[in-house]
């Protein structure tokens, strides 16, 4: 963990407010994490956001409120670390390569999973973007930052509207002339209209009709 230890360092000291966690640490008294199947080497920072939209537009004394504001999918931003000198990679030398790799498999497979941080437990989550970035600190090591967003998933129904009546018939209709089924006439044959304005005709070609 030497060289993960040194990333952590850095980041640190860049940013006081953050430590690692990872499971062999505090004798227990660090909550447990995962992202999905996986379980991070360390957990560098975790930021939640909870958003609620609201209207602007003015909302009349007595309306329903929820019906003017809806909250957006919580996100978290999880910054992890994984390290070839860990023991999850029993001396692999490509270990943050496959986790890499499985990392990208998650997010492009587009199932939900579950996102277990420190403070909360977050189901029907997937993953937005991975940011990852390799230079002479991290050659042996996976910095990821990801961010996962929650599903919003509803239920619904279709209901059946029976008609008054037992049957549906013209009387069941409330302009039968308009509304009722089509009913089959025939063949119908059409005539010309014979002696149809007569007089108008004449006065405007002069030619008897």
């Amino acid at each position: 963990m030497a060289i993960l230890g040194g990333v952590v360092a850095d980041l640190t000291a860049a940013f006081p407010f953050q430590s690692g966690f990872n499971a062999s640490s505090s004798l227990g008294l660090i909550r447990a994490r995962n992202i999905g199947p996986f379980i991070a080497d360390i957990t560098i920072s975790e930021r939640h956001r909870d958003e609620m939209v609201i209207t602007k537009h003015p909302i009349e004394i007595g309306s329903v409120i929820n019906d003017h504001a809806y909250k957006n999918p919580i996100t978290v931003v999880l910054t992890v670390g994984f390290s070839n000198s860990n023991s999850q990679a029993q001396g692999d030398s490509n270990y943050v390569q496959t986790v890499y790799n499985n990392f990208l498999t998650l997010q492009q497979n587009a199932q939900p999973f579950s996102v277990t941080t420190g403070k909360r437990t977050l189901n029907n989550m997937l993953i937005q973007y991975i940011n990852e970035l390799t230079n002479e600190q991290t050659e042996n090591a996976l910095i990821l930052e990801m961010l996962c967003m929650q599903l919003i998933l509803v239920n619904t129904s279709t209901a059946s509207v029976q008609p008054a009546a037992t049957n549906s018939s013209s009387a069941n209709q409330s302009d039968p002339a308009v509304n009722a089924s089509p009913v089959q006439q025939g063949t119908q044959q059409i005539s010309p209209a014979n002696n149809i304005n007569n007089p108008a005709l004449f006065r405007a070609t002069g030619v008897p009709q």
